[in-house]
Protein backbone atom coordinates (compact mmCIF):
# COMPACT_ATOMS: atom_id res chain seq x y z
CA UNK A 1 0.00 0.00 0.00
CA UNK A 2 1.23 3.49 -0.80
CA UNK A 3 0.16 6.38 1.37
CA UNK A 4 0.83 9.92 0.17
CA UNK A 5 0.97 12.60 2.86
CA UNK A 6 1.21 16.19 1.69
CA UNK A 7 3.38 18.74 3.49
CA UNK A 8 0.51 19.73 5.79
CA UNK A 9 -0.22 16.18 6.96
CA UNK A 10 3.38 14.97 7.13
CA UNK A 11 4.39 18.00 9.19
CA UNK A 12 2.42 16.49 12.08
CA UNK A 13 4.67 13.42 12.17
CA UNK A 14 7.92 13.44 14.14
CA UNK A 15 10.53 11.96 11.78
CA UNK A 16 13.52 13.07 13.82
CA UNK A 17 12.62 10.95 16.85
CA UNK A 18 12.00 7.34 15.90
CA UNK A 19 10.47 6.47 19.29
CA UNK A 20 7.77 9.12 18.72
CA UNK A 21 7.23 8.27 15.06
CA UNK A 22 6.25 4.63 15.56
CA UNK A 23 3.22 5.37 17.81
CA UNK A 24 2.19 8.18 15.43
CA UNK A 25 2.26 5.79 12.45
CA UNK A 26 0.32 3.16 14.39
CA UNK A 27 -2.28 5.82 15.18
CA UNK A 28 -2.42 6.78 11.50
CA UNK A 29 -3.01 3.14 10.51
CA UNK A 30 -5.80 2.88 13.08
CA UNK A 31 -7.43 6.02 11.61
CA UNK A 32 -7.26 4.44 8.14
CA UNK A 33 -8.77 1.27 9.60
CA UNK A 34 -11.73 3.25 10.98
CA UNK A 35 -12.30 5.36 7.87
CA UNK A 36 -11.81 2.72 5.16
CA UNK A 37 -12.61 -0.46 7.14
CA UNK A 38 -9.21 -1.94 6.36
CA UNK A 39 -7.88 -4.67 8.61
CA UNK A 40 -4.49 -3.69 10.06
CA UNK A 41 -2.74 -6.21 12.28
CA UNK A 42 0.55 -8.04 12.26
CA UNK A 43 4.03 -7.02 11.23
CA UNK A 44 4.52 -4.19 8.72
CA UNK A 45 7.60 -2.88 6.99
CA UNK A 46 7.24 0.82 6.24
CA UNK A 47 9.62 2.67 3.93
CA UNK A 48 9.36 6.43 4.47
CA UNK A 49 10.38 8.72 1.61
CA UNK A 50 10.53 12.42 2.45
CA UNK A 51 10.62 15.32 0.03
CA UNK A 52 10.66 18.91 1.27
CA UNK A 53 8.41 20.19 -1.56
CA UNK A 54 5.92 17.33 -1.82
CA UNK A 55 5.69 15.80 1.60
CA UNK A 56 6.02 12.15 2.51
CA UNK A 57 5.29 8.82 0.87
CA UNK A 58 4.82 5.74 3.04
CA UNK A 59 5.31 2.40 1.30
CA UNK A 60 3.58 -0.06 3.62
CA UNK A 61 4.03 -3.80 3.25
CA UNK A 62 2.47 -6.41 5.53
CA UNK A 63 4.85 -9.27 6.18
CA UNK A 64 3.31 -12.74 6.20
CA UNK A 65 4.64 -14.06 9.48
CA UNK A 66 2.84 -16.93 11.18
CA UNK A 67 3.76 -15.65 14.67
CA UNK A 68 1.56 -12.57 14.32
CA UNK A 69 -1.56 -14.31 13.04
CA UNK A 70 -2.82 -14.97 16.56
CA UNK A 71 -2.61 -11.28 17.56
CA UNK A 72 -5.48 -9.74 15.60
CA UNK A 73 -5.30 -6.34 17.31
CA UNK A 74 -1.53 -5.90 17.47
CA UNK A 75 0.57 -3.90 15.01
CA UNK A 76 4.37 -4.10 14.87
CA UNK A 77 6.40 -1.81 12.61
CA UNK A 78 9.83 -1.95 11.02
CA UNK A 79 10.73 1.55 9.77
CA UNK A 80 13.16 2.53 7.03
CA UNK A 81 13.42 6.32 6.75
CA UNK A 82 14.94 7.99 3.68
CA UNK A 83 15.31 11.63 4.69
CA UNK A 84 17.11 12.88 1.61
CA UNK A 85 15.00 11.26 -1.08
CA UNK A 86 13.53 13.33 -3.85
CA UNK A 87 10.19 12.67 -5.46
CA UNK A 88 10.03 12.93 -9.24
CA UNK A 89 6.89 12.91 -11.37
CA UNK A 90 6.62 10.63 -14.37
CA UNK A 91 4.63 11.89 -17.35
CA UNK A 92 3.77 10.30 -20.68
CA UNK A 93 3.70 13.49 -22.77
CA UNK A 94 5.59 16.45 -21.29
CA UNK A 95 4.54 18.76 -24.13
CA UNK A 96 0.94 18.47 -22.94
CA UNK A 97 2.02 20.25 -19.75
CA UNK A 98 4.23 22.86 -21.43
CA UNK A 99 1.59 25.62 -21.25
CA UNK A 100 0.79 25.12 -17.56
CA UNK A 101 1.82 27.78 -15.08
CA UNK A 102 4.06 25.44 -13.06
CA UNK A 103 6.39 24.71 -16.00
CA UNK A 104 8.89 27.34 -14.81
CA UNK A 105 9.01 25.65 -11.41
CA UNK A 106 10.12 22.29 -12.85
CA UNK A 107 12.94 20.63 -14.74
CA UNK A 108 12.38 17.83 -17.21
CA UNK A 109 14.51 14.66 -17.36
CA UNK A 110 14.60 11.74 -19.76
CA UNK A 111 15.75 8.37 -18.46
CA UNK A 112 15.13 4.78 -19.55
CA UNK A 113 12.53 5.79 -22.20
CA UNK A 114 10.49 7.80 -19.67
CA UNK A 115 10.02 11.51 -18.90
CA UNK A 116 10.25 12.83 -15.35
CA UNK A 117 9.59 16.23 -13.85
CA UNK A 118 11.52 17.54 -10.88
CA UNK A 119 9.93 20.36 -8.91
CA UNK A 120 12.60 22.97 -8.16
CA UNK A 121 10.49 25.69 -6.48
CA UNK A 122 7.69 25.72 -3.95
CA UNK A 123 4.27 25.24 -5.46
CA UNK A 124 0.98 25.62 -3.67
CA UNK A 125 -1.04 22.61 -2.58
CA UNK A 126 -3.62 23.51 -5.23
CA UNK A 127 -0.95 23.60 -7.96
CA UNK A 128 0.45 20.31 -6.70
CA UNK A 129 -3.03 18.74 -6.90
CA UNK A 130 -3.39 19.90 -10.51
CA UNK A 131 0.13 18.69 -11.29
CA UNK A 132 -0.66 15.25 -9.87
CA UNK A 133 -3.65 14.94 -12.24
CA UNK A 134 -1.21 14.60 -15.14
CA UNK A 135 1.78 12.92 -13.50
CA UNK A 136 2.60 9.94 -11.32
CA UNK A 137 4.94 10.36 -8.33
CA UNK A 138 8.13 8.26 -8.50
CA UNK A 139 10.32 7.95 -5.46
CA UNK A 140 12.36 4.76 -5.62
CA UNK A 141 14.70 5.42 -8.55
CA UNK A 142 14.87 9.20 -8.37
CA UNK A 143 18.60 9.23 -7.62
CA UNK A 144 19.28 7.19 -10.79
CA UNK A 145 17.13 9.50 -12.91
CA UNK A 146 18.88 12.63 -11.59
CA UNK A 147 22.35 11.08 -11.91
CA UNK A 148 22.11 9.27 -15.26
CA UNK A 149 19.11 10.92 -16.89
CA UNK A 150 19.40 13.70 -19.44
CA UNK A 151 18.01 17.09 -18.51
CA UNK A 152 15.91 18.43 -21.37
CA UNK A 153 15.28 22.05 -22.32
CA UNK A 154 11.85 22.07 -23.92
CA UNK A 155 10.30 25.16 -22.39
Amino acid sequence: MLLFLNRVQSHQLSFEQREKLEPQLKSLLLKLKQIYHISFFGYYTIHVYQDKLYGTILKIHREDLDDFDCFHDEIELCLHIEKESEILYQVNDPLYLSKRKWRKKTKLYYYDHQFYFRIIEDISQQELGQFLEFTEPCFQQSHEVLTYGKELECW
